[in-house]
């Protein structure tokens, strides 16, 4: 003859309990990470989400800090104007080296052979100082930040200088003394420069977007 086990009180089976009771009514999504689920409720877990680790539940469900969503800024079109605008840069100073197109800004010349002014970072005649590119690649690299329009106004900004020094330059005015190669450096410099800004005015309104709507 068996005798039946005495039933525990609800509340003493409460104090037992050492975690935060799972309310149903509460998404699973709100009581993330893993390490506060109850076993019950981790069992009902698919088997794919029980080995997910912390790093990795942040970048599934964005973590809320001051009203802002923390998210990867992963923006290929910025890095990818960043980089046409580098290679455009590499053709026009080889170009510029070849034809010898020294860089001459508003006249004003320099004691410097094209291949050393384009070395140091002086430019060429048609093609940007070195250090602009190296910048909008920096600027425009993907990292794990909070929302942030500075990348942007950096690579609209190099993109308006570039305009601007190709437009003071001498040769520019002289498109008659062009090669073939010349012309397609200045029109792909051109080109590269307007993508830059286009990119980086697209990243900056992007960016600020989830400002303005908190703060609304």
């Amino acid at each position: 003859m068996t005798t039946a086990r005495p039933r525990r009180s609800l509340g003493r089976r409460q104090e037992e309990m050492n975690y935060p009771p799972v309310s149903p009514c509460r998404p699973l999504a709100d009581v993330l990470p893993l390490d506060y689920l109850t076993p019950d409720a981790e069992a009902w877990l698919p088997l794919q989400a029980r080995d997910v680790t912390p790093a990795q539940m942040a970048g599934a469900w964005p973590a809320r800090r001051g009203g802002s969503r923390v998210e990867a800024n992963t923006d290929r079109a910025l890095l990818g104007a960043s980089l046409a605008f580098a290679g455009a840069t590499v053709l026009g100073s080889a170009v510029a080296i070849r034809d010898q197109l020294p860089g001459e800004p508003f006249g004003v010349s320099v004691p410097l052979s094209v291949p050393v002014g384009v070395l140091i970072g002086w430019g060429a005649g048609i093609a940007a100082p070195w250090p602009m590119p190296v910048a909008a690649v920096m600027a425009a690299a993907p990292a794990q930040r909070e929302p942030d329009a500075f990348p942007g106004t950096v690579c609209a900004v190099i993109g308006l200088g570039c305009i601007f020094g190709t437009l003071i330059e001498p040769v520019t005015r002289r498109p008659r003394s062009w090669s073939p190669a010349a012309c397609l450096a200045i029109g792909l410099n051109v080109a590269a420069s307007a993508a830059l800004i286009a990119a980086g005015l697209h990243h900056r309104a992007t960016a600020r977007a989830p400002w303005r709507h908190s703060r609304s």
